[in-house]
């Protein structure tokens, strides 16, 4: 058992409590807050807490020296970087960190941390902005090992004592299940109670509210279990309904057996909770003066004397105020008098208004540098001289003016468009070029350019929600802003904005960026783009062309003897016979189905061509009469030909179909009427203009071939599939779909181009691009029609597998005079070679079973040298072409054919014509 303590150490202990207590009671309590507002300041500049100030993305903007000791690094590697770095050497904050409690809860966050031997308390509180949005966070650690040690002291302390506290001027009380069973004098003058109203009554009296005592009664319970006692700040009412603030301590008699009650003292703290609150006022409005202070007694007239300073005003100058307290200014300042700066703070106390500068240099042989002073006047005659040393910064901001003049020059030399914004889109600079890019001039920009101006009236509301996310940090623009730009004349082009957020101490400035016209990049695109759906619509007439050349031969081969047997049967009716309307309907249906296979390999290109020297006007004018009588009434038909329009190596044949093809499909597209113009004109087109507008062409002179109808027009959809094989606006039954299909592979197979422009209600124009021949080529045009006759007497091998086919044109030909050999394949045919028979020409299929007409033509001239050939054939199959062509000096003739299609050329091979 610890020794009673005696009468006198009681009676010490107790004038020592009344001695507290008369502090909280003196009259003269304003003077005495403002003493302890000084006290405040100066004890807040002794304390050794780190604090350092971030912002919301944990990078530390600004810290104390004694963060940097703590540390072990100087400031200029402290700012700059994250908090968690430099304290915990992480990737990322730890989860239990304050900082990120407060960025999730917008609330202070405290955590205690025990490090090895010491005891450490980490808060933090939001900086907010006007709008309560968080900008940053204050980081405070504090050294409480001291603290700590305390507090156990204290608790010590108070179990020792607890008999000595039930005769201290404090409350003193004892509460058995809540019900008071004891109470001091002091106890009753706080609560203006008499002992017998208290003794016996539930503590519930002295509490305002339910909740408070439950309170009480759960947080001292848990001290109590963990510690042994428990203390809580409170509030109770008074008898007369006042209420005070209370600091309320409890212990158990008998730890081992609470049902013998807890004694409990009660101090009434109302008087030291004002002071505390106007400590924590001084302390906010100390936040606001800078870290060096100086506090001056002013003597009149000119006499200042230092009082005190704070330990960071040591820190600035580097001097040792203790040693310069109670000296003269002019002694501790020497030149501030030729400064001017000792005049100034004796104005202030004689004018009583602040001074302030925010650059002044001072040096002497102990100190040299640029400082920021604020100076103002204090109570009982004194000056406070607040300062801060910004030698550091002024350096730093002549190296950024230096680099803002590097950054600028550097800007003027690039070729895109670069720039900076404040938040509200006006332009603080834009470079040279991008004045010339956008059609300003500087006399513009000196007026005052906003950059919103400078877009689209549809992408200034996105570039205003793009700043908005930027500044949020919620774009990278890593892609850039894609937007349309607009130029002072009018005019727009496409680019491409790549920007960052841009500060000025601290605060969101704007934006700094750059603008790329992306023009050029655009049209590559599309261009690539077209090239594409070229290239995917020459696989698909290509796939389309694969079936037809597939099917072509074996059709061919079944209507040739369909419509040669058709004619030689017409030829042998008389013109009452009464079969002939039949046999004209066979030859009619023939020739049909002939036409439409022509046409699957026209438009699949895998038709021979017979390329000669052609002259469009010729032709159109030779075919207009035609045109005439196939297009109806009510429509009429102009042709507008210019003068001097280059020949064209084509098929002049196909050549017609495309016209009769082009002018049908016109004549489709006007039921009620209308007018067909056909063009013909030239032009030169250059390698740009070439690859810009036409498809697959190169720079060259062209014949221009266009035709324009007056009809309903084209939508856009139909527009791009007019071109497709077997599409068809017509009704079921009433088109096959190939007509412009047919039209354009002809036109490709002649290496030309063919576009088509149209609009609902606004009629349709085909314009077709076909390469013109070199000048030293024979106008096939002008050549006369063969007037000889078409019967021979010469001797005619036929070779050709399909048994129908080669009966046909045996039979054909015997008719006509002359004498026929007729075999099935090339094998059969070299076996009559050495027969020594008179042979004047081999009428041989392109493709046989067993070889190929030009191959066997070849050994054939072996034993006959100047054996003539003919080639027939449903589909050539690259054996007699070369890209879709003739090769020179091949005779063809394409399968089916008629009598006098098959007679006309074996006269003209035979004749060499």
């Amino acid at each position: 058992m610890p020794d009673r303590p005696t009468i006198q150490e009681l009676q010490a202990r107790i004038r020592q409590l009344d001695a507290e207590n008369a502090i909280f009671r003196r009259d003269a309590r304003q003077k005495a807050i403002n003493e302890l507002k000084w006290q405040w300041q100066t004890t807040f500049d002794s304390l050794g807490a780190s604090i350092c100030v971030m912002d919301s993305d944990w990078q530390v903007l600004q810290c104390n020296r004694v963060t940097a000791e703590l540390l072990g690094k100087s400031m200029d590697e402290i700012i700059g970087r994250k908090c968690f770095e430099l304290v915990h050497n992480t990737a990322e904050p730890p989860p239990n960190c304050p900082a990120r409690q407060l960025i999730h809860t917008g609330r202070r966050a405290i955590e205690v941390l025990k490090v090895r031997d010491r005891w450490w308390e980490v808060a933090v509180d939001p900086i907010l902005d006007d709008n309560g949005t968080l900008k940053g966070i204050v980081h405070v650690i504090t050294d409480i090992t001291q603290h700590k040690l305390l507090t156990a002291s204290v608790e010590a302390r108070e179990r020792a004592l607890r008999s000595i506290f039930k005769a201290a001027p404090v409350g003193i009380g004892v509460v058995v299940d809540r019900v008071l069973t004891q109470a001091n004098d002091c106890l009753c003058a706080m609560t203006g109670y008499s002992r017998d109203a208290l003794v016996g009554q539930s503590v519930r009296m002295l509490y305002p509210a339910d909740a408070d005592l439950e309170f009480v009664g759960r947080e001292k319970y848990h001290q109590i279990v963990e510690q042994g006692t428990g203390t809580v700040e409170t509030c109770w009412q008074r008898k007369n309904g006042g209420i005070i603030d209370v600091l309320l301590s409890s212990t158990p008699i008998n730890v081992n057996d609470w049902s013998e009650g807890v004694t409990f003292t009660a101090m009434d703290i109302t008087a030291r909770k004002e002071n505390e609150a106007a400590l924590m006022a001084a302390a906010q409005v100390f936040k606001g003066i800078p870290s060096g202070l100086f506090v001056y007694d002013f003597v009149p007239p000119d006499r200042l004397i230092l009082f005190q300073s704070n330990p960071a005003a040591a820190e600035l100058t580097g001097l040792v105020v203790q040693d310069w307290i109670g000296k003269e200014f002019d002694e501790i300042w020497p030149r501030a008098r030729q400064e001017g700066i000792k005049q100034a703070f004796v104005d202030v106390m004689k004018s009583g208004q602040p001074y302030h500068t925010e650059s002044i240099y001072y040096h002497d042989e102990r100190l040299q540098g640029v400082f920021k002073i604020h100076a103002f006047p204090m109570y009982d005659d004194r000056l406070c001289v607040a300062f801060e040393n910004v030698t550091e910064r002024k350096q730093i901001e002549a190296q950024l003016k230096s680099s803002v003049q590097r950054f600028r020059a550097l800007a003027e030399l690039l070729p895109q468009t670069v720039f900076e914004i404040d938040m509200d889109f006006r332009l603080s600079f834009i470079n040279k070029n991008a004045l010339r890019i956008f059609g300003y001039s500087q006399a513009d920009l000196d007026k005052g350019l906003i950059a919103l101006d400078m877009l689209i009236a549809e992408d200034r509301e996105r570039a205003r929600k793009n700043l908005k996310l930027i500044a949020r940090g919620e774009n990278r623009q890593e892609e850039g802003f894609r937007c349309t730009a607009l130029r002072k004349d009018g005019s727009t082009f496409p680019v491409l904005i790549y920007s960052s957020l841009r500060r000025e101490e601290g605060v969101q400035a704007g934006l700094r960026g750059i603008i790329i016209d992306i023009s050029e990049q655009e049209r590559l695109v599309a261009e690539r783009d077209s090239l594409q759906a070229q290239y995917i619509h020459a696989q698909k007439i290509e796939a389309v062309g694969r079936l037809a050349g597939g099917v072509a031969h074996d059709l061919n081969n079944m209507l040739s003897p369909i419509v040669g047997y058709g004619e030689l049967m017409l030829d042998t009716m008389a013109p009452g016979d009464a079969f002939r309307k039949e046999v004209e309907q066979i030859l009619s249906a023939g020739r049909r189905a002939k036409d439409m296979v022509r046409q699957l390999l026209a438009f699949s290109r895998k038709q021979a061509l017979e390329i000669k020297s052609v002259n469009l006007n010729r032709v159109l004018a030779g075919f207009e009469g035609l045109l005439d009588r196939i297009l109806r009434d009510d429509i009429k038909l102009e042709l507008r030909i210019a003068r001097g329009i280059p020949n064209i190596l084509a098929d002049a044949g196909q050549i017609e179909q495309v016209v009769m093809n082009l002018a049908v499909n016109a004549q489709d597209a006007m039921p009620e009427g209308g007018k067909i113009t056909i063009e013909l004109d030239h032009t030169r087109l250059s390698e740009a203009a070439a690859a810009a507008a036409y498809q697959g062409l190169t720079a060259g002179q062209y014949v221009v071939l266009s035709f324009h109808d007056t009809g309903h027009g084209m939508d856009e959809k139909t527009q791009a599939r007019i071109f497709d094989p077997f599409f068809t606006t017509k009704g079921k039954g009433q088109g096959t779909g190939l007509g412009m299909a047919t039209v354009y592979g002809i036109v490709k197979q002649h290496d030309g181009s063919i576009s088509v422009s149209s609009a609902k209600g606004k009629g349709t124009r085909f314009t077709i691009f076909f390469p013109s021949a070199p000048e030293a080529a024979i106008d096939a045009s002008l050549a006369q029609e063969d007037a000889k006759a078409v019967t021979g007497s010469e001797c005619v091998l036929i070779v050709e597998d399909n048994d129908a086919v080669r009966h046909m044109a045996e039979t054909i030909l015997k008719k006509y005079g002359y004498r026929t050999f007729s075999v099935s394949g090339g094998d059969a045919c070299l076996e009559l070679m050495p027969a020594g028979y008179p042979f004047d020409m081999l009428l041989t299929d392109v493709v046989l079973q067993d070889t190929n007409g030009k191959a066997l033509f070849n050994e054939v001239k072996v034993y006959y040298p100047g054996i003539k050939v003919l080639y027939m054939s449903g589909y050539t199959d690259d054996v007699i072409v070369n890209h879709g062509v003739l090769e020179e000096g091949i005779a063809f003739i394409q399968k089916p054919f008629s009598v006098q299609e098959l007679l006309r050329k074996v006269r003209a091979v035979l004749d060499g014509i």
